[in-house]
């Protein structure tokens, strides 16, 4: 989605924490949800420069990131199925359940989710101006957000800063003004 980015930790390339799991159908990423840090209107930077709080605690839910060739179909819009004996694992390479009780909505829940080595960026509320546009176009998934204004004020988590992301700040800022080269 537009609005995630992936956070490696532990001064390591998303490249290389993907390598650790080729061996198995996915890696379950953990969300940190980031709130609008404040801001009613856009504000005029990069989202990762002006949305720097989040929910403390990791959401139960996850992102897939998944093997390619293990991959057979997507039972829900979170839940990837894979050939028989490949599995979908927390970045503690913990197997992800799939029996039913463990379903929260389209996803399965992870137990205990962490983030040490990586993390999921999730920027969907932004600003209260990002979010009543946003939600003004519709959900992909279906009709959520009946009362926008409300449901803003229910996500919009900023109980703790996390600014781990800004480190990628300075070389995102020389690409973002490099020239591009067309061939």
């Amino acid at each position: 989605d537009d609005d995630e980015f992936l956070l490696p930790k532990q001064n390591r390339s998303v490249k290389q924490i993907l390598n650790d799991y080729v061996s198995y159908g996915g890696l379950a990423v953990g969300w940190a949800w980031f709130g609008s840090s404040g801001h009613v209107k856009k504000p005029n930077s990069l989202v990762i420069e002006a949305f720097t709080k989040r929910r403390e605690d990791l959401d139960i839910l996850y992102k897939a990131v998944i093997q390619p060739k293990h991959f057979r179909r997507m039972k829900t819009i979170h839940y990837p199925v894979f050939e028989s004996s490949y599995t979908l694992v927390t970045e503690h390479f913990n197997i992800v359940s799939t029996i039913p009780e463990h379903v929260k909505k389209f996803a399965y829940k992870l137990n205990d989710p962490t983030n040490d080595i990586i993390q999921l960026n999730h920027y969907k509320v932004k600003s209260q101006e990002d979010w009543l546009e946003r939600t003004a176009r519709g959900a992909v998934a279906g009709g959520r957000f009946k009362n926008k204004l409300n449901d803003f004020y229910l996500i919009d988590y900023n109980e703790v800063v996390d600014t781990d992301i800004l480190s990628f700040l300075p070389e995102l800022q020389k690409r973002l003004s490099a020239d591009l080269i067309v061939d």
